[in-house]
Parts: structure tokens; sequence; C-alpha cells
């Protein structure tokens, strides 16, 4: 649980740091500091209200392969990607129809869904859900007393 916990902080710091390097580089520590701020939040949103629960999701399912790590997290960035495309866009005013007309330009996704799967990448190595805690420790003794 521990390394899951510190899996998910990290991911958590990892978006804005890479984004806001790759968007702001070092130049300007001003206008860093403020995205950087805007972008933890966002970030942990997505990370507290898709990340976590798709995590749970594919441990209770066993799907714990390397391989679904990038393709969960760039789906969970694409959902939290969107959701706050539509959220920004109607608060300033844009009519429904445009945001969703929007939505059909893929090039949106760019850095942030490749981002994410980068980030379930990070996940992935630091939890490493693949190595089941269940059958270590005294569980396996559970069931040789059982047996007697």
């Amino acid at each position: 649980m521990l390394r899951t916990t510190i899996a998910f902080v990290v991911a958590t710091l990892a978006v804005p740091v890479a984004y806001g390097v790759i968007l702001h580089g070092w130049s300007d520590p001003d206008g860093f500091g403020s995205f950087f701020a805007l972008t933890i939040v966002g970030t942990s949103a997505t990370v507290v209200f898709l990340g976590w629960p798709t995590y749970v999701f594919l441990q209770g399912k066993k799907w714990t392969a390397f391989w679904i790590a990038p393709l969960a997290g760039f789906m969970v960035a694409t959902v939290a990607l969107y959701f706050f495309l539509l959220l920004f866009a109607l608060l300033l005013g844009h009519g429904l129809l445009e945001v969703l007309l929007s939505f059909t330009d893929v090039r949106v996704l760019w850095p942030i869904s490749p981002m994410g799967a980068v980030v379930g990448i990070l996940v992935w190595l630091i939890a490493r859900p693949d190595r089941s805690t269940a059958t270590s420790g005294n569980a396996g003794n559970a069931d040789n007393c059982s047996k007697r």
C-alpha cells in the first residue's frame, strides 16, 4: 500500500513539472509557479477521481500486466483532458456544439495523453501491481494450518 501511495504522489507531481518544463521551460519563474499551482490542482483531481479508481479496478480484475499501464494512463489522461476542456469552454461562455466539435480535433491530445501513458508506466514501476502481496507473509501459513 505504501508503494502505491508513493507512486500516486510521484505521478501527481511529475505531470505539472514535466508539462511545465515542456511548455514554459525555466525562463519565466513567475509564470511557471502559477502554471504549476493550476496544473497540480487538475492533476490531483484527475488522480483522485480517475487514476485511483482505474488502478483499483485493474487490480480487482487482475489486469496488472505492464502493457496495460500506459494504455490506462493514456485513457485516464484523455478523459480528464476532455473533461477540463469542456468545463473551461463552458465557463468561458462557448456553446456546447462548438465545444463538442472541438473534440474531433485529435491534436488537442498532444502532449497530455502521451504524458498520461508515461505516468501510467511510472505508477506501474513504483507500485508494481503485478507482484501479489496476498500470498506473502502469514497468508500461506493459514492454509497450512487449516489442512491439519
